[in-house]
C-alpha cells in the first residue's frame, strides 16, 4: 500500500510487541532511554494514572513514532519531554508525507488525551536527547507543527560535558557552590545505593522529598525498584546523602550509551535549602563521569515563572553549558 494511504494507529506501550520495540530501536540511533521498551513498560504500570504514552503503529503494526507522554497532576497540561526527558521521537527513513500523517496521530491522540484529562494545553519538548547528544527540532517538524497550530517558544536547558577533566569541571563550578560542596563533604556523606537497606533509604527521602514538594503522584515503590534494579542496557545510577547516620538526601541518574540525565534528586524537608543539594548533584557527576558518561542533562527549559528563579540560578551555577530547546505547544478547546 502506498505510504500516503497506509493507515496510522495508535497504542499504547503496553499493546506493543517486543519484536517491534526491538525493530524501531535498532533503527534509531537516536533513540533515549525513554523510548526504550523496559523504560515504557516501566512507567505503563507506575499505576499513577497521569500516565498516556502511546505510539503510533502503521498497518503492519511497525511503530513510525513513540511519544513518551504525562498529564500533569493539576491536569492542566499534557506535555512529552518533561517527566520523560525526551520528547516524541519519530522513525528515522519515514518519507515527507508519510512524517506530515505521522504528526496528525500525534497531535490528533494528544487532543483526545487532553479532553480526557481536561488539559487547557499540550506541550511537546525539542531537541530530543539521544546517545549521542541532541536532535533539534527538524524543518520538516516546525512545518508540520506550525501547520498544526502549535506555537514555539525557545529556552535553554543545562548540559555538563563530561569528557573534560575533573579539575577543568570543578573549576567551572561558581565559588559559592564549591564552597558549600566542600562544607557538605565535611558533614555529610554520599554513598550509591546498592543494597536492600540503601533501598529502603533512598524510597523513604524520596517520598519524603515529594510530599513537602506538593508532588501529588510520586514513583510507585514498585516502579522505582524496577528502575534501579533492572538489568539491561539503561544505566541507572542513584544515590543517598547520609549525615549523623541518617538518610537526608538522594539522587536519581540514568543513562543510555554515552548520555545521561539526572532523573530526579532532592533532600528531607528539614534538610532544604542545604548544602547536602550541591554535594548531591556534584557527586552524580563525578559517578557518571567515572563509569564513561560524557554527557549529563541537569536540569532547565522551565517557565521563567518566578517560582523557578532560584531553581534556575541553582542550574546556572554549576557551569555547565545552556542548549536551546524548543518548546511546542498549543491551547485545547474542549466542546
Amino acid at each position: 500500500m502506498d505510504a500516503k494511504h497506509q493507515p496510522l494507529r495508535t497504542r499504547g506501550f503496553a499493546q506493543i510487541g517486543s519484536q517491534a520495540w526491538l525493530a524501531f530501536v535498532a533503527e534509531q540511533a537516536g533513540s533515549w532511554f525513554s523510548h526504550f521498551p523496559e523504560w515504557c513498560a516501566l512507567v505503563d504500570t507506575d499505576g499513577s494514572g497521569r500516565d498516556h504514552n502511546f505510539a503510533v503503529v502503521n498497518a503492519q503494526e511497525e511503530i513510525v513514532a513513540v511519544v513518551p507522554c504525562v498529564a500533569d497532576a493539576g491536569g492542566s497540561v499534557v506535555v512529552s519531554g518533561v517527566v520523560e526527558p525526551a520528547g516524541p521521537l519519530l522513525r528515522a527513513s519515514l518519507p515527507a508525507q508519510q512524517r506530515r500523517l505521522v504528526w496528525d496521530a500525534i497531535d490528533s491522540e494528544l487532543t483526545a488525551i487532553g479532553a480526557q484529562t481536561s488539559a487547557k494545553f499540550v506541550g511537546l519538548k525539542f531537541p530530543v536527547l539521544t546517545h549521542s547528544g541532541t536532535q533539534p527540532m527538524t524543518v520538516d517538524d516546525q512545518e508540520n507543527l506550525d501547520r498544526l497550530g502549535y506555537s514555539r517558544d525557545v529556552r535553554l536547558f543545562n548540559c555538563m560535558d563530561l569528557t573534560r577533566p575533573l579539575e577543568e569541571i570543578r573549576r567551572n563550578v561558581s565559588s559559592r557552590i564549591r564552597s558549600q560542596i566542600r562544607a557538605a563533604e565535611r558533614q555529610c556523606v554520599v554513598r550509591e545505593v546498592t543494597t536492600e537497606e540503601d533501598l529502603e533509604a533512598l524510597l523513604d527521602v524520596y517520598w519524603r522529598h515529594a510530599k513537602s514538594k506538593h508532588i501529588a503522584e510520586p514513583l510507585s515503590r514498585e516502579c522505582l525498584e524496577q528502575l534501579l534494579m533492572q538489568d539491561t542496557h539503561v544505566t541507572t545510577l542513584a544515590t543517598i546523602g547520609i549525615e549523623n547516620d541518617q538518610p537526608q538526601g538522594y539522587s536519581i541518574s540514568v543513562g543510555v550509551g554515552p548520555c545521561a540525565t539526572l532523573y530526579a534528586w532532592g533532600c528531607a524537608p528539614q534538610k532544604e535549602p542545604s548544602q547536602m543539594s550541591k554535594l548531591l548533584v556534584w557527586s552524580s557527576f563525578e559517578m557518571l563521569r567515572e563509569r564513561g558518561f560524557a554527557t549529563v542533562e541537569y536540569g532547565g527549559a522551565i517557565s521563567d515563572d518566578a517560582r523557578f528563579s532560584g531553581l534556575t540560578e541553582f542550574y546556572r551555577r554549576f557551569g555547565g553549558v545552556q542548549w536551546e530547546t524548543t518548546w511546542a505547544y498549543r491551547r485545547l478547546r474542549h466542546g
